[in-house]
């Protein structure tokens, strides 16, 4: 069985990577752009969005 902070962990590394992607940064300063949004005035849930977004427009263009 698979905790819902495993979960929530993970979600988050996906998050930081695809973040990463889009902004060129360091994995490290994604993450921690990622786990303390409010700090730059964002909601979390608008940047998971935007990170997922980025992802699959990543993965789609590097799938073609």
């Amino acid at each position: 069985m698979t905790s819902s902070n495993h979960t929530r962990d993970r979600a988050l590394q996906q998050d930081a990577r695809a973040w990463q992607a889009f902004t060129g940064q360091s994995y490290t300063a994604a993450l921690r752009q990622i786990e303390a949004p409010y700090a730059r005035g964002t909601s979390r849930d608008e940047l998971s969005r935007l990170a997922r977004a980025t992802a699959r427009i990543i993965e789609t263009a590097t799938n073609a």
